[in-house]
């Protein structure tokens, strides 16, 4: 699918060279209103992103380590509810694949 000339230089030349990458990867696979459509409603870094994360298959969002205190008397509540987090994700994943099947 070939993309209306108009259309790229509305998105400018730095999306452009990034969305050109995506549409050789994908070839005929390429969903150019999809991208399009991104190119348009993100920023630059975030179209960027947007592009790396897809041909790397890495997730590119930034993150950042956080520390806190914790007084010894607040783990046992933290760790009965990061158990009953944990409990709950094996619950909806069980349920999932049951109704997959």
């Amino acid at each position: 699918m070939r993309t209306p000339k108009q259309q790229l230089r509305e998105v400018g030349w730095s999306k452009a060279t990034e969305f050109v990458k995506v549409a050789r990867k994908n070839g005929e696979r390429f969903d150019c209103a999809t991208w399009l459509h991104k190119a348009k409603e993100l920023r630059k870094e975030g179209f960027k992103g947007e592009v790396e994360g897809h041909l790397t298959g890495k997730e590119t969002e930034p993150w950042e380590i956080v520390y806190f205190k914790v007084y010894k008397s607040q783990l046992p509540v933290i760790e009965k509810a990061l158990e009953d987090c944990r409990l709950g994700c094996w619950e909806r994943i069980s349920l999932a694949v049951t109704v997959w099947r």
